[in-house]
């Protein structure tokens, strides 16, 4: 009786393992998965963040950079918006709270000089990083694939 108790118990926690590694495995492919299967989600967040904040970008610039210390593609953004401060903050909590997986890297702010208006200009850097990627989209998104400062300062091209 001990014994069967004791197997059903296995069994039992061996399917939650199995279910949890599935689970993880879906979270990871939706976190880290392929550039193909994310770039349209990722830009459509970038881009709903800012028109709802009721800003327009002008163009986005793309970047891809390897790191191989944490063995992924780091993929980059970068944008520059004009708006007032409250627009500014609406878009950034936007980003920070989208269900991709993003991170703001750096944002560069720039006032008018006469200080009368209301406006400022900034320019905004996103991150996410891919488990995988295909090299010929990333090519034609980027113009080539970098290797970051981080590793051993080889250039791939």
């Amino acid at each position: 009786m001990r014994l069967e108790q004791v197997r059903a118990r296995a069994e039992g926690e061996r399917t939650s393992v199995a279910e949890l590694n599935e689970r993880f495995q879906e979270l990871y492919d939706e976190t880290f998965g392929d550039l193909e299967v994310r770039l349209i989600p990722i830009l459509q967040e970038v881009g709903v963040a800012t028109r709802e904040a009721g800003l327009l970008p002008g163009g986005y610039n793309y970047l891809a950079e390897q790191d191989r210390k944490l063995g992924y593609t780091r993929f980059t953004i970068q944008y520059s918006v004009k708006g007032e401060y409250s627009q500014i903050r609406q878009m950034l909590a936007s980003l920070q709270t989208s269900e991709q997986f993003l991170v703001i890297d750096s944002i560069g702010f720039a006032g008018e000089e006469d200080g009368i208006g209301r406006d400022l200009q900034i320019s905004v850097r996103v991150s996410t990083y891919l488990a995988e990627a295909d090299p010929r989209t990333l090519d034609r998104l980027t113009g080539g694939i970098k290797i970051d400062e981080g590793s051993d300062g080889e250039a791939e091209g």
